[in-house]
């Protein structure tokens, strides 16, 4: 199982909902109460750019993935 392998960070300034990726490379049962990954909050500090998009931002559920936002 991989937790979450292409985004390893929260950005600065995001508001909206997060989205845990979960992927299994084989059938896999997970029971009940078993923690599948951990969560770290780190303080910043000095001059910060605060996050700005318009692919999720504000976001407050489930969306469809709009990485092709970033091909244009």
């Amino acid at each position: 199982m991989f937790v979450h392998i292409t985004a390893g960070f929260g950005d600065v300034g995001f508001d909206g909902t997060w989205t845990l990726e979960i992927a299994c490379i084989e059938p896999l049962k997970i029971y009940p109460n078993t923690k599948v990954c951990q969560i770290s909050f780190h303080s910043v500090d000095g001059e910060k750019n605060l996050y700005k998009s318009d692919k999720y931002q504000g976001q407050k559920s489930v969306r469809e993935s709009k990485l092709y936002k970033e091909f244009n």
